[in-house]
């Protein structure tokens, strides 16, 4: 079992320090150490106080991550304090050179850093210039809830929903063409947990919400949803009874499609429900009456995943014409019928 050491830093002033028979004064800013059984170590030069890293003035996610200090010998202590003074520590601990702190179970409120260097022999340094921030984790990070499986949609509008956040008072909901959000399109304040952005041109969007306090302070961003807008696919709508029914569209995403084609706007049972489609047509191959019938489109990606459906579209299947080879034939027959009787 190693015999115990005990260290003396000297902050200020001068101490003398006495052991097995030998007594060495402890300047300030110097530090000594004891071991049991042996006399005093030589006094040596404390580390000096570091420059503390620099923190954001408001952290609104736990646990908390700070840097530490640059350590060129041994490690750096971290102290937190509810005042600037540094009287009351709540929260302390220590990293090697290059690591981080993460500091969980600390309060919504204002706090100061205390940053000190130790060297490899265990000696402390005097303590950095405090520097104070603030957590503020009320109201937390809302959640957007996609109403678009696939990340697509179809015509000139956005409908969004996100989650509601505890103290939140109203939502701030950004919509831009890029992932760093520097073009805006959409910079608006909701006061409940979804709203419709309209008059949007196709397009690829990325879309975030925050959360917003009583007084003005405004949580994280939420994570971006990034969501496709397609004009709706143009499909034929009128089709001459008895001819065959060719559909084409406009290409709609990536993926295959799946079309439905059915008499009622449900869609409940349809007649033609067609998939894997890589082609941005169809030919039925099926005798539709002639009556109005109700297409729909959406894409399938690769992993199985499906877009929403395409606002229902309407093909009218045109009643048969009586044109003049089908007047010649029943006057033929007309006439023919008079001679015998």
């Amino acid at each position: 079992m190693g015999k115990e050491v005990s260290a003396v830093e000297t902050l200020s002033g001068a101490v003398s320090l006495f052991a097995s028979g030998k007594s060495v004064d402890v300047g300030a800013g110097k530090g000594s150490l004891v071991k049991e059984g042996q006399p005093p170590m030589k006094p040596v030069n404390l580390p000096p106080a570091p420059e503390p890293p620099v923190l954001k003035k408001v952290y609104k996610l736990l646990p908390l991550v700070l840097a530490a200090p640059v350590v060129t010998d041994g490690s750096a202590q971290l102290r937190i304090t509810v005042d600037q003074a540094g009287n009351t520590t709540v929260w302390s601990g220590r990293t090697a050179d290059g690591g981080t702190f993460s500091l969980s179970g600390l309060e919504d409120g204002r706090y100061c850093a205390f940053y000190s260097l130790i060297s490899s022999r265990g000696l402390q340094g005097m303590e950095s210039r405090p520097v104070c921030f603030e957590i503020r984790t009320s109201p937390s990070t809302p959640v957007l809830v996609s109403g678009y499986p696939g990340g697509i949609a179809f015509g000139d509008q956005l409908r969004m929903r996100w989650r509601e956040v505890g103290a939140a008072v109203k939502y701030r909901l950004q919509l831009a063409a890029d992932a760093e959000f520097s073009t805006l399109i959409k910079d608006i304040v909701v006061g409940g947990t979804e709203t419709t952005v309209e008059g949007l041109a196709p397009g690829r969007f990325h879309i975030r919400v925050a959360a917003c306090a009583e007084d003005g302070f405004q949580s994280n961003w939420s994570r971006p949803e990034v969501l496709t807008l397609n004009r709706p696919p143009f499909l034929t709508t009128r089709v001459p009874s008895g001819e065959d029914v060719l559909l084409q569209w406009s290409p709609i995403g990536e993926g295959t499609c799946e079309l439905q084609i059915a008499s009622e706007e449900s869609f409940a049972s349809p007649v033609v429900s067609q998939t894997g489609l890589d082609k941005s047509e169809y030919r039925v191959n099926r005798t539709l009456s002639p009556q109005k019938w109700f297409l729909r489109l959406r894409v399938v990606h690769a992993d199985g995943t499906a877009s929403v459906w395409s606002p229902p579209q309407v093909l009218t299947v045109e009643p048969p014409h009586f044109g003049w080879r089908d007047g010649a034939a029943v006057g033929g027959f007309a006439a023919l019928l008079l001679l015998c009787l």
